[in-house]
Formats: structure tokens, C-alpha cells, sequence
């Protein structure tokens, strides 16, 4: 059907600029002399002055991690972009921490991105390596950015593509049968 083939590369479209925003946020983020120097412990007003609810609400990031050259995660964030509300930021840390071999690939190929799932929802994430701000290295760590994959960003997938969108976790058993 030439219809439904349209309507989903249309939905790949939009969900790949949503993809492709975050990863542009988190390389933006990672490339700089300020973010090297803090995921090594030299630039701790870095967190008070930069990592903050509002910056994390202003580049609409629900999750953020500062994880060191030696896969540690040494600054973590979560906040509700609605409410502009902190939220707990342990299901992320601990996936992140579980999920040592996530972190390598970006050690090894500079970025990874994809889904996640936590306990509070799916997130899409980007990583990216930390570097100097002319891009040279070595890499000091990964940064990573996430946002949840909830009602408000499929609500906006709908808006964009005019087509009633639902996402179902891959192991669900509750799929409709269209």
C-alpha cells in the first residue's frame, strides 16, 4: 500500500529530526574546554553555573550524564520539561552503570544513539565523547542527553505527520491488531 509507505517514512522523518535534534544538543555540549575540564574533576562551578534545570529546559533535554574516561558517572540530571521539576535520576544512572559496554562504543566511535528503556518510561539518547573545544583529545568521558519518549513527544510526532501515532514497547503483549 503506497499510502502507508508514505505515512511511515513520514514518521521515520520526524522521529529522525527528533533523534537528530538531541544529537546535535549533546555534540554541541560535549566539545568544549568547559564540559573537559568538569568530567575530570577541575571545574566544579561549572555545575552550578551551566547544569542547570532551566539550561536543561532551554535545549529540551529530560536527562542528562557526565560519565569520565573511566566509564564513572560523575554528574547526573533528570528533570520533568513540563514542570520544569527535578526528578530522580537514579533508573538512568543505573542503566548507564549496567550498561558498561553502551559507553565503550562511544569511546570507540565517538557517538552512539538509540532507546533506551527505564523504569520511568522510554528515553531516546544521544552520547557523544567529551573533547577540547578545538576537538582534539583524548576524550575525557561521554556526555549523554536523553529525553523520554512520552505523550508530549508523541503527541508532537502526531502533529507533525497528521497521523495517529501510538508506540508499544518491542516486548508487549497488548499490540492492536492494526
Amino acid at each position: 500500500n503506497t499510502e502507508a509507505v508514505n505515512n511511515l517514512e513520514r514518521v521515520e522523518h520526524f522521529f529522525g529530526e527528533f533523534v537528530s535534534s538531541l544529537e546535535l544538543s549533546v555534540s554541541d555540549w560535549s566539545i568544549g574546554d568547559s564540559s573537559y575540564l568538569f568530567v575530570q574533576g577541575k571545574n566544579p562551578s561549572f555545575k552550578d553555573t551551566e547544569l542547570t534545570t532551566l539550561g536543561m529546559t532551554n535545549i529540551k533535554v529530560n536527562a542528562m550524564a557526565f560519565v569520565n574516561s573511566e566509564k564513572k558517572v560523575v554528574f547526573s540530571k533528570v528533570i520533568d520539561l513540563k514542570t520544569g521539576v527535578d526528578a530522580s535520576s537514579e533508573g538512568f544512572v543505573a542503566y548507564l552503570a549496567s550498561h558498561e559496554t553502551l559507553i565503550t562504543q562511544v569511546f570507540e566511535k565517538g557517538f552512539v544513539s538509540g532507546i533506551i528503556d527505564l523504569p520511568s518510561g522510554p528515553m531516546v539518547i544521544a552520547l557523544h565523547t567529551i573533547m577540547h573545544s578545538d576537538g582534539s583529545g583524548p576524550s575525557a568521558g561521554v556526555l549523554v542527553f536523553g529525553k523520554y519518549l512520552n505523550e508530549d513527544a508523541i503527541q508532537a510526532l502526531r502533529d507533525a505527520t497528521h497521523l495517529s501515532i501510538n508506540f508499544y514497547p518491542y516486548n508487549s503483549t497488548s499490540l492492536s491488531d492494526d
